[in-house]
């Protein structure tokens, strides 16, 4: 009788060990659930009814929607959900979606413009939050604290130059450098008047080195042109030595021309390219769907592989211009 209730009180024993190592797991579970599992993927529920939606209406720049082709090829092959692009001017799609919500007659899903403009829909409440299981793999300070506008890609902004009229002793390596009297009349810079990588170029520039910079490069009587796309062609073609302030991913489109992209010393520029939800959206789980697969790994490397800057940090480049480690970021446009 002594052996059988011995081996009760060892079999009792067990179970409430057991009993308590569940129960601990299932506290780590709840309260930690992506630090174990690196959980990532899509609810379930949801995915059903973003199939079930079939379709997004995503509005943005031109442009980008020549950048994001590839991944709405990926989207659409992998879960049947077609994106539906929108390509007009930043302002023309601000003033579109408000237009559509004082109507309360809803066809956008998503936004991505420019700063300002996806800043002041943020602040007229026409952007919901949502904080998209992907960004546990985005780096900290490209995440917006209130979950509204959702990272994408970053635009980084150096010096582009032409190698076969830069001699390689006089390479600009700051944007001081191009102060030097040597470049006067001989550089091409995007204009700032408008949206892009001149305005915020500007706007960095003045809050950081301030107007006394800009005064001595007024002397430099720089010419300004809109088209960032041509302006780098430009350079290519040998019709100017230098081009303010240049994209990262213009290496990838003129892999084989006489250029260098350059990070200046005292730090480059960058956009950060987000997106928003819109509020009381025709198709919002999948919306949510896309915004979430446009941070996960494959589209992140089919961003990557078109010039881009990717934001997730298991992502390799293919070209080190792009990466933004190993770089002094001097500003963006903000908030404020």
């Amino acid at each position: 009788m002594k052996s059988v209730s011995e081996a009760e009180n060892r079999m009792r024993n067990r179970w409430h060990h057991s009993t308590h190592c569940a129960a601990l797991i299932a506290i780590l579970i709840a309260g930690f659930p992506n630090a174990i599992f690196g959980q990532t993927r899509f609810d379930p529920t949801m995915l059903k009814s973003a199939r079930a939606e079939r379709s997004i209406n995503y509005y943005g720049a031109p442009d980008l929607g020549l950048t994001l082709a590839p991944v709405f090829k990926l989207f659409q092959q992998k879960y049947g959900v077609q994106v539906v692009f929108t390509g007009a001017r930043g302002r023309e799609n601000y003033n579109r979606i408000l237009a559509e919500q004082r109507a309360e007659k809803y066809v956008a899903d998503v936004m991505s413009t420019g700063a300002t403009s996806m800043n002041s829909l943020k602040w007229k409440g026409a952007l919901v939050p949502y904080r998209a299981p992907n960004l546990e793999h985005i780096s900290e300070a490209f995440i917006d604290r209130d979950h509204v506008l959702i990272p994408v890609y970053l635009n980084i902004y150096g010096i582009l130059i032409n190698t076969a009229l830069v001699k390689r002793d006089e390479e600009p390596t700051s944007w001081k450098d191009l102060l030097d009297e040597r470049w006067r009349e001989k550089i091409l810079a995007d204009d700032p008047r408008g949206a892009g990588g001149g305005n915020v170029w500007f706007t960095v520039m003045y809050k950081t080195l301030g107007i006394s910079f800009f005064e001595a490069m007024a002397r430099q009587q720089p010419h300004f042109r809109p088209q960032y796309l041509e302006n780098e062609k430009a350079v290519a073609r040998g019709e100017y030595p230098i081009y303010l302030p240049a994209l990262a991913g213009s290496i990838a489109r003129l892999r084989g021309a006489p250029v260098k992209w350059i990070a200046p010393s005292d730090g480059a520029t960058y956009a950060l390219i987000s997106q928003g939800l819109i509020k009381n959206a025709p198709h919002p789980n999948a919306a949510k769907l896309w915004v979430n697969f446009q941070l996960g790994k494959e589209a992140q490397t089919a961003l990557a592989k078109g010039g881009n800057t990717p934001l997730r940090r298991d992502v390799a480049v293919p070209d080190p211009e792009l990466s933004f480690r190993g770089k002094k970021l001097l500003g963006t446009t903000t908030e404020d």
